[in-house]
């Protein structure tokens, strides 16, 4: 959820130049029809309220407070369509969104989802030499082999 002082404006933000195929755009209503529910505040909880508490409840008593780890950022889809058309049909056939996630989480080698910047990143990590040159396929096949 994002407050008024936090959405910006869309202006200036490249949309691509193109605009979204009709099919496009009914598959992404249609997974959001699928997923959509009826909304039960009960279900929920208020996770940062819980944490902040511990926090302070840690200060009072003079402990040392840490950072907690980072979120595991979601791979991008390296095809929006095919996303959908994925999620879609796994919602239909009985299963839940989260398992379709998880099911394009487990790709067998995990490079698929990633840009050629983030596959750089990690050939730097790894010294892999030559790096500034390759594409991306040879970025992936470098780091296959290591």
């Amino acid at each position: 959820m994002l407050f008024h002082d936090e959405v910006r404006s869309p202006e200036g933000i490249s949309t691509g130049g193109k605009k979204p195929t009709r099919k496009a755009l009914d598959n992404a209503v249609a997974v959001i029809e699928e997923l959509s529910t009826d909304w039960k505040p009960e279900d929920y909880t208020d996770c940062y309220r819980e944490r902040l508490r511990r926090v302070i409840d840690s200060k009072r008593k003079g402990r040392k407070i840490e950072a907690p780890p980072t979120e595991k950022q979601p791979k991008p889809v390296p095809d929006l369509m095919a996303a959908l058309e994925e999620t879609l049909g796994k919602v239909r056939g009985g299963g839940s969104a989260a398992d379709a996630r998880a099911a394009a989480d487990t790709e067998e080698d995990g490079f698929e989802g990633l840009s050629r910047e983030e596959l750089y990143e990690r050939a730097q990590k790894e010294g892999i030499k030559g790096r500034s040159k390759m594409g991306r396929e040879e970025l992936v096949d470098a780091l296959k082999s290591t």
